[in-house]
């Protein structure tokens, strides 16, 4: 069942724009996640925030950087999830593979590089407690905790070897599950799968052939 978007040329969407009428076509790609509160699905278009209300359109969610770099409304946002105070967090922006905090009111403040460049933005997704991972770092008082496994932050590395996250999920007891980027920037490592746990990451399975610098 298709609940928003048309095959339209994508541009900017105004508030309380039918869902089924809004231009979201050749978006790639379009991010979603849902407010734990009550439900209500967000999509994040890479230029704006949406939110799909109960009446079937679409309210643009106000993102706006007041100060320093990138100052004015929040443009280039990939990956969202929602917290349950109601904050959005957004990875991307005018700072690349960085992650924001959107509060209700709108303003935007800048959390912190979630990686190095290369790739997609980091995906961003609710963990243990409902506390938010950005590319398997949380979000603690306002800026980015890398996980205990990791050495280092942007540039993480497990057992001396690069480690860029790509895509994580957790088990129901609380282990992390996360692989790595394939490809090179200038680093030597292998495609990896971790599991990590208590602050150990186990390798469950990596690449034979590692990429070369």
């Amino acid at each position: 069942e298709t609940i928003a978007g048309t095959p339209a040329e994508p541009r900017l969407i105004a508030t309380g724009t039918p869902a089924l009428a809004a231009p979201l076509g050749f978006v790639n790609p379009l991010y979603i996640a849902l407010d734990p509160r009550n439900g209500q699905l967000y999509i994040s278009t890479g230029n704006q925030i949406l939110r799909l209300t109960r009446n079937g359109k679409l309210d643009t969610v106000p993102a706006v950087v007041p100060s320093g770099l990138g100052k004015g409304r929040l443009r280039g946002g990939g990956p969202i999830a929602i917290d349950s105070h109601g904050n959005i967090y957004v990875s991307g922006g005018p700072r690349g593979w960085a992650a924001w905090q959107v509060a209700p009111d709108g303003i935007a403040t800048y959390l912190g590089f979630a990686r190095m460049p290369g790739g997609n933005n980091p995906m961003i997704q609710p963990g243990p407690g409902g506390a938010i991972y950005v590319g398997i770092q949380r979000v603690e008082h306002d800026a980015l905790a890398p996980a205990h496994a990791l050495e280092s932050g942007t540039q993480a590395t497990i057992d001396g070897q690069y480690f860029p996250p790509a895509y994580f999920a957790f088990a129901p007891n609380g282990t992390l599950y996360a692989d790595d980027l394939e490809g090179a920037m200038g680093f030597e490592w292998h495609q990896q799968l971790r599991a990590i746990s208590h602050g150990h990451a186990t390798l469950l399975w990596q690449e034979q052939n590692p990429v070369p610098k």
